[in-house]
């Protein structure tokens, strides 16, 4: 977010719209962490991959402005570890970082079908009749079906802006409009970084216009907007409110209200996560740690070197995915001094007592109480895809079917809890608090641990 941006007197007429806007909420991520919730790695090949990181992907063959359009022709993707047809196809392989080569035929084999309303970033419009496919990357007004979307159908690989229905010509980037299907990898993820809690009861969320609200209390709407547009992550703990903009800008702030936002990095930052003691970690763009305590410009101190994938932070751990893969840990601000905690891992997180969390290579969801060398017990089996921790020994963790399931036992595979019905796209947890996105698009929170039960907070995310 830009300062100018943050200090724009506020319209008169925002309190009389506030109402009817204050239930849209929607996000991007990514990879991203927060106290609260897991932080989801860098995605290898054919991994589960956060939506954030499928539109910060196709980004990079924008920016590279990717030609020629040859079939024949082959372009690397970020990591370089495959290469990928120069066509529609191609672009939305590398995006999803599949391993396979496909086309608007096969597509459908790792794709299910949803509805227009219900597109996100990182989800593909395939027209298979003419053999053409984009990829949506956001909203640009839900009402009326205008969105911007990655397109490689001529060079170079470019964005356009369409309206769902075609417009005025019926087409979208030169196709028929009618023939297009909106498809989702089954292997996308949404990022941790769209809804925070804390152990403050401080929830926040970001909306269709990519603005940051939040609030204290569960229940239907009463958010607070506290910034303009172009948020891409929020987290929220130890009375302490972070945000990044789409400039990789940090800014933080204590209390819940409209601007009054403390710039606290340059441009570059990929990540932020912060504790119920105020430690806040950031995450820079060559995958650098960087770690501090107070809010204000500059003051953090370098505490790794590059290519750490995930942060998170809390109960005065701090805990990262290194760019080996491994989990490491440690509970002073400082240069060095992480310790080894396990062989690879995907995401991570920790509560406010200290308890760890992660979620290893095969979905399986590991816990302990302690900084060491291994030390974990399973608490579940394969197939989960995101986990969160937070006030008392609380556990959250998403199936790969989208239910969710809790529990606030002793560790082990015992004890959870099913909490919803499938399709649910998010979790975090923070002061008893339990905040999902639902498979429609809603916020939701609670405060115990039950089937249902759930308050909707919102309206449909976009």
């Amino acid at each position: 977010m830009r300062t100018d941006l943050l200090r724009r007197t506020v319209s008169l007429t925002l309190g009389v719209t506030m109402a009817a806007a204050l239930g849209v909420v929607a996000a991007t991520a990514a990879a991203v962490v927060d106290d609260a919730k897991p932080a989801f790695a860098i995605s290898g090949l054919d991994t589960y991959i956060a939506r954030s990181e499928v539109v910060s992907r196709a980004q990079t063959w924008i920016d590279r402005a990717i030609s020629p359009y040859v079939q024949a022709e082959r372009t690397y993707g970020p990591g370089e570890d495959r290469l990928y047809r120069n066509d529609c196809s191609g672009l939305v392989d590398m995006a999803w970082h599949i391993s396979t080569a496909e086309n608007t035929g096969s597509l459908e084999n790792i794709t299910k079908s949803i509805g227009a309303a219900e597109l996100r970033p990182g989800d593909a419009l395939n027209n298979k009749a003419e053999g053409h496919v984009i990829l949506f990357k956001r909203w640009i007004d839900y009402s009326s079906g205008k969105f911007e979307y990655f397109a490689f159908g001529s060079a170079p690989a470019h964005i356009s802006v369409d309206w769902i229905d075609g417009g005025s010509d019926g087409l979208i980037d030169n196709h028929s409009a009618g023939n297009y299907k909106p498809r989702r990898y089954k292997k996308i993820v949404e990022d941790t970084g769209t809804i925070a809690v804390g152990y403050d009861y401080t929830q926040m969320i970001i909306d269709t216009q990519g603005r940051a609200l939040a609030k204290q209390s569960v229940g239907l709407y009463g958010w607070t907007v506290e910034s303009d547009a172009a948020i891409t992550q929020v987290a929220s703990n130890g009375f302490v409110q972070m945000i990044l903009d789409d400039t990789g800008t940090v800014w933080a702030k204590e209390d819940i209200g409209l601007y009054g936002w403390t710039r606290e990095t340059d441009p570059g930052m990929t990540a932020i996560a912060v504790g119920n003691d105020g430690t806040q970690m950031i995450l820079d763009a060559a995958g650098r740690v960087h770690a501090k305590k107070g809010i204000g410009l500059y003051g953090w101190t370098k505490e790794s070197d590059g290519g750490v994938q995930a942060i998170a932070t809390n109960g005065g751990v701090q805990m990262i995915i290194g760019a080996d893969g491994y989990v490491w840990a440690k509970n002073t601000i400082g240069l060095y001094g992480w310790t080894k905690e396990s062989s690879t891992a995907t995401a991570i997180a920790v509560g406010d007592q200290g308890l760890q969390m992660m979620l290893d290579a095969t979905g399986q969801v590991w816990a302990k109480f302690g900084i060491g060398l291994y030390g974990w017990t399973q608490e579940s089996g394969p197939g989960q895809v995101a986990i969160a921790t937070g006030t008392n020994g609380l556990q959250m963790r998403l199936d790969d079917t989208g239910v969710v399931w809790a529990k606030n036992t002793e560790l082990g595979t015992g004890g959870w809890v099913r909490e919803s019905d499938s399709g649910v796209k998010g979790i975090a947890t923070g002061g008893g608090v339990q905040m999902i996105i639902g498979a429609e698009g809603y916020v939701w929170a609670k405060q115990s641990i039950g089937l249902y039960g759930w308050t909707r907070e919102s309206d449909r995310m976009a």
